[in-house]
């Protein structure tokens, strides 16, 4: 009677009335089955020199699991997101109420996702003052947000994934 939290699509659906595309389970940190596979798929020039994202576990989690619940929701979500459409552009929040809740790893892995399946992505920190993002995908990054809307120009500030080309 008194919980309230939303368990299936379903219920989502029916409390927002809008689309449902997954409900996303809790990730546990195993040795994924093919870990890796599609770093070694993909040749890359030499790194040298290039600003380049740092390799966080959990921020490849769908690519590396791709038969897992997880991967199979953020699937479904890109999918419904370009809905087969060749839009100009598709602008995405992730947010919750609660710290701890996932907004990191679901952001990074569905832009990963979507970088992988050929769509340019831009992936941006916007919190001010927590930004594991950041944190986890560019420990290296001498330049962000703040910067980039007082002028500074966009190539200077954006780090490049080597395996996706997802742009952060």
């Amino acid at each position: 009677i008194f919980d309230r939290r939303l368990r299936t699509r379903e219920a989502v659906r029916s409390a927002s009335r809008a689309e449902c595309f997954g409900v996303l389970p809790a990730i546990r940190r195993r040795k994924p089955v093919f870990d890796g596979w599609w770093k070694r798929s993909r040749g890359h020039a030499s790194d040298e020199g290039k600003r380049l994202l740092a390799d966080d576990a959990s921020l490849t989690w769908a690519i590396d699991r791709p038969r897992s619940r997880f991967a199979h929701a953020l699937r479904r979500t890109r999918a419904g997101l370009f809905n087969g459409e060749d839009r100009a552009s598709v602008v995405l929040g992730i947010t919750s109420v609660l710290p701890k809740e996932g907004k990191t790893v679901i952001a990074a892995n569905l832009a990963r996702l979507a970088a992988l399946s050929g769509k340019r992505v831009l992936l941006i920190d916007g919190e001010p003052y927590n930004s594991q993002l950041t944190v986890l995908l560019a420990p290296q990054a001498s330049h962000g947000l703040g910067q980039v809307a007082a002028g500074l120009p966009l190539d200077e500030a954006v780090l490049k994934d080597r395996w996706t080309d997802l742009r952060f």
